[in-house]
């Protein structure tokens, strides 16, 4: 075994210097387009990632640092054991992965699993499960700033959320070794009631201990939150420079003109062709595919779709992060990726079926999808000016509102079905 492993990351090793060298020769040959490549992907950041994200990045810090997030961990911990059969302690993974987008969920999850709190099985699918899109993400850039109408991120989010719901449901059951995972044994009326409660007092007491434990001074905190954000949001900016100049050298090879043959022929003329290009750029970087999406075509439901489905996805730049996260650990990428293909055709679906119900239940005007001149978005401005800004991040509070109250009534529920179990019972 170990020596089919030594061979396996020999191979491995070999594969990556040969796809660097090619790479590099390429950048050689192509110096201009590798050089506007390069503008390209950089101006997407900084006109549209940076200035939606940033205060978000650090707003999520300062959520860490004082326990809010532990505590909605604490608020969802019993969603987690019913719906997904996973420790209450997985809800904190989740909640991280929900307000900082992925893949702080993987660290989280590789942490938890670190720290014996969960066992391989569980971290395997805590880890599928913990791979959320953050709706800061899409609302403030996605739904404002690459589609230019920040009120089409609460269908995109709900969507999200659908999608990774009904996937993990399905991973709660599934062991990743083929069979099925059985029914858990009922708990004990006395286990029922001694479960922690969720109340005010008792998610007051969870996060005063987080931040007990974390120790910074608010002045520390706010310092190290901007210090993190930037630093977080410059790896981001680099792995888009990189993804972007690849995807141009692969689009001049004749990669892309022999994706939109097989786009086509998949598809039978139904979809706009100019999305293929879009769905190459995901397949290795979010952003930059999603961008490519918003603006490569007369929007439609299929567009939604395939929005959907490639953050489903993730982008293969984010697989790699989350590879290098689990290091150390014995949780295994296979499932995860499973989990993402998985995630990525049921959130696809459920667009395409539920877009235009969606919204006509937001209340979004039918023209919210109207085509934009010059396949531009309405926000090619940057939206970095504060005025500006403002429907971004109204948007973006409005998406976690509402996902907070979703939390707390099924918590509610959740807490009220299990008294009146245990009286029924007695």
């Amino acid at each position: 075994m170990n020596r089919n492993q030594a061979a396996g990351s020999r191979a491995q090793t070999g594969l990556l210097a040969i796809a660097a060298v090619t790479l590099v020769s390429l950048i050689v040959a192509y110096p201009g387009q590798a050089f506007n490549a390069s503008l390209s992907g950089l101006k997407v950041w900084w006109d549209f990632v940076f200035p939606a994200l940033l205060p978000f990045f650090i707003l999520s810090e300062l959520l860490l640092g004082f326990g809010v997030v532990h505590a909605l961990g604490a608020l969802m911990a019993p969603a987690m054991r019913l719906l997904f059969r996973l420790p209450g302690a997985g809800g904190w993974a989740f909640a991280m992965s929900f307000a900082a987008g992925f893949p702080s969920g993987a660290k989280a999850a590789a942490d938890l699993r670190r720290d014996g709190v969960v066992s391989r099985a569980e971290g395997d699918r805590l880890l599928a499960l913990s791979h959320l899109c953050s709706p800061i993400f899409l609302t403030s850039v996605v739904a404002a700033g690459f589609l230019g109408r920040p009120e089409l991120g609460l269908p995109l989010v709900a969507i999200h959320l659908l999608s990774a719901l009904v996937v993990g449901a399905g991973i709660g059951r599934i062991r990743f070794d083929g069979s099925i995972e059985p029914e858990p044994a009922p708990a004990p009326i006395s286990s029922l009631g001694a479960a922690p409660r969720s109340g005010p007092r008792t998610l007051a007491s969870v996060m005063a201990d987080a931040h007990r434990k974390d120790g910074r001074p608010l002045g520390r905190l706010l310092g190290d939150a901007v210090a993190s954000a930037v630093q977080s949001l410059l790896v981001l900016g680099g792995l888009m420079i990189v993804f972007s100049v690849l995807l141009q050298l692969l689009s001049l090879i004749g990669i892309g003109e022999a994706l939109d043959w097989l786009w086509m022929a998949l598809l039978q003329r139904e979809a706009p062709s100019a999305l293929a290009d879009g769905a190459l750029a995901a397949a290795f970087e979010v952003h930059l595919g999603a961008y490519a999406i918003a603006n490569g075509g007369p929007p439609s439901a299929w567009t939604a779709a395939l929005l959907s489905a490639v953050i489903g996805w993730g982008g293969l730049s984010v697989h790699a992060q989350v590879k290098s996260l689990i290091g150390g650990t014995d949780l295994r990428y296979a499932p995860f990726l499973l989990a993402r293909l998985a995630h990525a055709a049921v959130a696809g679906l459920l667009a395409f079926a539920l877009w235009n119900p969606l919204l006509r239940w937001f209340g979004v005007a039918a023209e919210a999808f109207a085509a934009r001149p010059g396949g531009a978005p309405a926000s090619a401005e940057p939206i970095a000016a504060f005025g500006g800004a403002l429907p971004y991040y109204a948007a973006s509070a409005q998406a976690l509102g509402v996902f907070l109250l979703a939390a707390l009534a099924l918590s509610a529920a959740i807490r009220l079905f299990r008294r009146i179990r245990g009286s029924a019972v007695r």
